[in-house]
């Protein structure tokens, strides 16, 4: 097996990792700490895992190589040396997680086991779990991500009676499964699984977004108004445009709220108000682009890791706040693209911060909608942002609303955040 590590985004080591050496401890050897493990892949015969690495600090304790002697070799007796590398599969279902029990053929006969297996030469990681899982159990899954790469070393009788000096290798998948945010997953849940894996999102598919339209044509709605996260960060405002336009005899009206979150939800607020107060739909777009123009979201995360990993943000900006502690308070520009409004340092001042941002920016309106959205993490403040926001906006304040986080947009921050929505009236 080799290892190659990558340091925001580029490649600084590669190795080949020897029998019986630990993951970690081979990168910590050439002056890098193990991360995330990326992806997988046979190359030339070999398999390549592709991780994640940081530079060694002071601060870091060695990983050893460890190993368990079972049996130690007598004076006429040469253990088998032998590396394998296995993949398996983390498969979650309603009704649990899917388990295979060992045969008597193995070294632990009856024990309950990940459903996987021993990779064939040349084969990819993913075919071997595929083939492993479909043996072991009948089933077909889809991998998922990558979660991590096991290390185990060690000495002892094979079933066969032979003595082997064993080095497991597993790389270890996800499931691949998938969920709708607020329908089948919550964010305590999303929450939870950041201790197994960071996962991802996918954007709605045009078949979903045609059938959601379609049964609102069904119901009787002869117009219909498509609200989307900023075109900048996602194509889902591109892919909502392409399902309008092949809907026939029914008009809809996608509307770019170039923001994100609880300012998105602002402007949908206004349309759904405008809509109620029988504005025509024909002057919807430019009453909406209005409100867009006058909409601005601010934001604040413990952790830039789960922008960064998730595309969100610059390595640059990652190293920014990674290194300096220096928590940026970030923004959506006029084009809808994520910026920074100010740059603080320590989390504390970060929270003290994104107050006067919003203030300043609703006392420059004489009337203002405001918005406040914490993780669950973050609640405890909530009620004391909201008193200090209140005290410092001079405008008539029409409206403040309070929200958690959705489940996809936790995904890209993490489970720390505080974010602030400004909208003049």
């Amino acid at each position: 097996m080799r290892l190659i590590g990558l340091f925001t985004d580029d490649p600084v080591i590669e190795l080949v990792l020897g029998h019986g050496e630990h993951p970690d401890a081979a990168l910590y050897r050439t002056g890098w700490i193990a991360g995330r493990p990326l992806r997988a892949e046979c190359r030339d015969g070999d398999v390549m895992v592709t991780l994640e690495v940081r530079p060694v600090s002071p601060a870091d304790t060695p990983p050893v190589d460890r190993m368990v002697v079972y049996e130690e070799p007598g004076t006429d007796e040469v253990p088998l040396i032998r590396q394998r590398v296995g993949a398996y599969g983390i498969v979650l279902s309603e009704r649990g997680l899917l388990g295979t029990v060992m045969s008597r053929l193995t070294g632990a006969p009856g024990a309950w086991n990940l459903p996987g297996g021993g990779l064939d030469a040349g084969e990819e990681p993913t075919a071997g779990l595929l083939r492993e899982v479909h043996e072991e159990t009948g089933q077909q899954v889809v991998p998922g991500r990558l979660l991590t790469l096991q290390s185990d070393h060690w000495i002892g009788r094979a079933p066969n009676g032979g003595l082997e000096d064993y080095h497991a290798l597993r790389i270890i998948y996800s499931d691949g499964s998938t969920f709708s945010s607020g329908i089948d997953i919550s964010s305590d849940e999303v929450v939870r699984r950041f201790g197994e894996e960071i996962p991802t999102t996918s954007l709605p598919s045009p078949h979903e977004m045609r059938k959601v339209l379609e049964q609102a044509r069904d119901d009787g709605y002869t117009k219909a108004v498509v609200v989307t996260i900023a075109s900048a960060l996602s194509a889902t405002n591109q892919t909502a445009r392409m399902v309008a336009n092949e809907l026939e005899s029914f008009p809809v009206l996608v509307v770019d709220s170039k923001s994100i979150g609880i300012a998105a939800g602002m402007v949908v607020r206004r349309a759904v108000e405008y809509v109620e107060a029988g504005v025509p739909f024909e002057e919807l777009e430019e009453r909406l682009a209005q409100s867009v123009e006058r909409t601005d979201v601010f934001f604040a995360v413990k952790s830039l890791e789960y922008l960064y990993k998730g595309g969100r943000i610059n390595s640059a900006i990652y190293r920014l706040g990674s290194i300096l502690n220096i928590k940026p308070i970030l923004t959506c520009s006029k084009e809808g693209y994520y910026t920074i409004a100010k740059k603080v340092r320590g989390w504390g001042k970060a929270l003290d911060t994104i107050v006067e941002v919003v203030a300043e920016k609703a006392n420059g309106f004489d009337r203002v909608r405001l918005a406040l959205c914490c993780t669950k993490a973050t609640s405890k403040v909530r009620s004391l942002l909201e008193t200090r926001l209140r005290s410092q906006v001079r405008a008539e304040i029409l409206e403040f609303l309070s929200s958690s986080l959705s489940p996809d947009l936790i995904v890209h921050t993490g489970p720390e955040l505080v974010g602030m929505g400004v909208q003049g009236a």
